[in-house]
């Protein structure tokens, strides 16, 4: 299996996992940040660190960037062309960039199938086409390591 493989079979893992701000426990609750997160610490990413120091919305009324910046300490920014299953997409909500997924499945036209913690949990989605994710701007990101032998 490659690591790539790993990644989105240990992020299905999590399917239907309450979203529950601030926590990370599997099948009990998991917010968008703490999941990926889990999800790339139990791939092996163990440089992987999310603080648990934010409110819910923290993002849709402050200009700071700090999941953006936090990620960018273990990740690569890439462009959709060039993201494939088991990289991450960053939206930005509100003015800040507040919520992740990962990628699980691309087409031609980029990722078509991510899996994120929202709402009522860890779910699956389509980035073209769903709800709130296709109407906010986006970043994609590659954990550095994911394709080393």
């Amino acid at each position: 299996m490659t690591k790539r493989e790993s990644i989105c079979e240990i992020a299905r893992s999590w399917l239907n996992t309450p979203y529950v701000s601030h926590q990370c426990l599997k099948h009990v609750g998991v917010d968008c940040c703490q999941f990926s997160a889990a999800v790339y610490k139990e791939a092996g990413y163990t440089s992987v660190f999310i603080p648990k120091k934010y409110t819910m919305q923290c993002y849709l009324h402050r200009d700071a960037q700090d999941y953006r910046l936090i990620v960018e300490n273990y990740a690569d920014e890439i462009t959709r062309m060039e993201a494939k299953p088991g990289d991450m997409i960053l939206f930005k909500i509100g003015r800040g960039w507040g919520h992740s997924a990962i990628i699980l499945e691309c087409d031609a036209k980029g990722p078509s199938k991510c899996i994120h913690s929202y709402g009522c949990g860890v779910q699956y989605s389509n980035p073209q086409t769903a709800g709130f994710l296709r109407f906010n701007d986006t970043k994609y990101y590659r954990i550095r390591g994911v394709d080393e032998p």
